[in-house]
Formats: C-alpha cells, sequence, structure tokens
C-alpha cells in the first residue's frame, strides 16, 4: 500500500509531464506556422484546382477524338476548353517565381493557339461556302490544320493533341506546381522534426502532435482558399494531408535521436 502511494504520484506526474509537452509543442506550432510554412501554403492553396484538374483531355479533346472530328466540330470544343483553362491559370494568384514564369508561358502560348484557331475556323467556313466540307475534308487538309496547330506528324493518332506549345507550357507547368507541393511537405516535416526535437514521447503522444500539426493546416487551407469549389478544396487537402503521411511516416524516439546525432 506504501508502495502504491509512493508509485501513483510518480506515474501521475509523468503522464501530466508528457502531456503538458504535447501541449506546448501544439501551442509552438500554432505560433510558429505562420513565419514558417504560410508562404509555401499560400502557393499549395492557390494552385489546388489546377492540379486537381490537370488532365490535357479536361482542356483538349478526349484521346479518342480522330483530327477529323475536331475539323467536322471546327475547333469549337477545343476553343472553348482552351479559354476554360486561360481562365483556370489566371486566378492563381503566388509569388512563387517558378509559377509565374510557368503560367505566363501558357497564358501566351494558349492565346497564340487561339489565334491559330480562329484562322483555321475562317478558312473551314470559307472552304465550306465555296466547295462544301465534302471536297475540303481530304486527308492533306486534315494534315494541314494539325501542322497549324503545332503537330508536324502524319499520325492520325498524334494529330488530335492539344496544340504542341500549349500541351509543353501546360506540363511544365504541372512540374513546376508538383515541385512547390513536394517544397510544402519536406518544409513540413523539418517544421515538425524542430517542434519535436529530442523529447521523449510515446507513438500516441506522437499521432496527437501530427494529428494537430495537420488540423492546422487544413484550417489554413480553409481560410487561404478562394472561391467557391470547396469539393476540390476538400479533395485537394485530403490528398495533401495523406501524401504528408505516406512520404512521412509519423517518427519514433529512437529514430529522431539518430536524425538528430
Amino acid at each position: 500500500m506504501r508502495l502504491f502511494k509512493i508509485i501513483m504520484p510518480l506515474a501521475i506526474l509523468l503522464i501530466c509531464g508528457c502531456t503538458s509537452d504535447v501541449e506546448r509543442i501544439n501551442k509552438e506550432i500554432d505560433t510558429e506556422f505562420d513565419s514558417q510554412l504560410s508562404n509555401d501554403l499560400h502557393t499549395v492553396v492557390a494552385t489546388m484546382r489546377f492540379k486537381l484538374y490537370a488532365n490535357p483531355e479536361n482542356f483538349w479533346y478526349s484521346g479518342e477524338t480522330t483530327t477529323k472530328d475536331i475539323i467536322e466540330d471546327e475547333f469549337k470544343e477545343g476553343y472553348r476548353k482552351l479559354g476554360n483553362l486561360d481562365d483556370l491559370i489566371s486566378q492563381i494568384q503566388t509569388n512563387n517565381s517558378g509559377i509565374k514564369a510557368s503560367i505566363d508561358t501558357l497564358h501566351n502560348s494558349i492565346i497564340k493557339a487561339l489565334k491559330d484557331i480562329k484562322k483555321a475556323q475562317k478558312a473551314l467556313e470559307q472552304a465550306n461556302s465555296i466547295f462544301g466540307f465534302g471536297l475540303f475534308g481530304g486527308a492533306s487538309t486534315l494534315y494541314d490544320f494539325a501542322n497549324l496547330l503545332g503537330s508536324n506528324s502524319k499520325n492520325e493518332d498524334e494529330t488530335n493533341q492539344m496544340p504542341k506549345e500549349v500541351g509543353n507550357a501546360f506540363a511544365n507547368l504541372k512540374d513546376a506546381v508538383h515541385e512547390a507541393n513536394n517544397d510544402f511537405l519536406n518544409n513540413t516535416y523539418k517544421f515538425e522534426l524542430n517542434m519535436i526535437r529530442t523529447r521523449e514521447f510515446t507513438d500516441e503522444q506522437m499521432a496527437e502532435i501530427r494529428t494537430h500539426l495537420k488540423q492546422t493546416i487544413s484550417a489554413k487551407v480553409k481560410l487561404y482558399f478562394i472561391g467557391t469549389d470547396t469539393l476540390a478544396r476538400n479533395e485537394s487537402t485530403l490528398k495533401l494531408m495523406n501524401s504528408y503521411d505516406t512520404y512521412f511516416s509519423i517518427e519514433t524516439n529512437s529514430t529522431l535521436r539518430e536524425r538528430n546525432e
């Protein structure tokens, strides 16, 4: 009984002490987050909709569409979708120089492609009024219009692709956004390790700290996100959090000590 009276206060003190450390770290996360991570997270949030929808088929014809289909459509769907892409990237507000440069390049490529499409539409209209589409729709004409959109291929399966300059700029912007997301995840992990340092915690307490950090990020995303597409925001946030847990598992105390030695 006497031993019990001695052990219990020590156990309670130990538990309370660890809990207090967890609470202090969570408060540190709240205090230091903005100064260390908000700039990176602003870029991630600003590019969430682009990253989620960055499939070429969302902004051009589907892969099953033939060049002849595009000609018969008179490029209307492609023109509209490229306009949607330009609207989407114009909404990205960021200080990330790589992303800004990629957006400018893609915007200029879209503007050029839209002008080329207008020329193609005008040529189609004139030819159809004079000869009718049946005489104007030969294979050589299809390839002429494919070349107008930046494809030098004679392969029917390749001439239906997004205008070449737009496609290249689109891919470069995707890469820049992906890099920015990775930078945020890496910097967040460094931030988390710095908050924990070499203090001793159980796995449950480490998980509690991780949960608080992720909740903080989710709250900041809601604060930074501009627009009404909450489904895209929520889905993108979930993917971001899952990526963080996948790339950076919760560290054990032994691993933390090894990293800090």
